[in-house]
């Protein structure tokens, strides 16, 4: 029996050299941001973040309302059974007019409170990153239909809730 998908593809992105797909991860409740790079033709060094709604919500409104400097979101978890830390970057370099996005994974150790933070001891060669250059308004083309999506979800839930919600029932 084949199993059923439920990520919903909310955003790709692609260009000479690599691409970015966003994904709204419904199980889990976050949104799955999954970067790579071509080499000659092929996809490959590819990399997965996740991010909850709320740090979403956050990076849209820095990105639409041309606030953007950096923004970064650390998370960490298992991968091959070995403890790993995440990271994504999105920043903007106003030299250049551009915005990067990198992602990346690397080795990790569990803090005291459960939290997997990057392990300081490994060398840099043990991490991995992918990185996609944007322009302003590609990112903001990401950011529109991510908010969008966000409102969308936000209006379900609020359906979605007992319709006596603050009525007076006196007899």
């Amino acid at each position: 029996m084949e199993q059923q998908r439920n990520d919903h593809r909310l955003f790709s992105h692609f260009n000479r050299v690599g691409f970015l797909h966003v994904e709204y991860a419904a199980a889990l409740d976050k949104y799955k941001f999954f970067v790579g790079q071509r080499n000659n033709g092929e996809m490959s060094h590819d990399s997965l973040h996740f991010v909850d709604p709320d740090d979403l919500r956050y990076l849209c409104y820095q990105i639409l309302s041309d606030q953007l400097e950096e923004w970064v979101s650390r998370k960490g978890g298992k991968l091959n059974d070995l403890d790993v830390s995440r990271i994504m970057v999105v920043r903007h370099d106003p030299k250049e007019d551009k915005f990067f996005l990198k992602v990346g994974h690397g080795p990790g150790i569990k803090a005291g409170n459960g939290i997997t933070l990057p392990d300081q001891s490994a060398p840099k060669e043990a991490w991995t990153f992918t990185s996609l250059v944007f322009t302003q308004q590609q990112l903001i083309t990401m950011a529109l239909a991510l908010r969008d999506w966000l409102a969308a979800t936000t209006v379900v839930e609020l359906l979605s809730l007992p319709t006596t919600l603050g009525e007076n029932h006196d007899s």
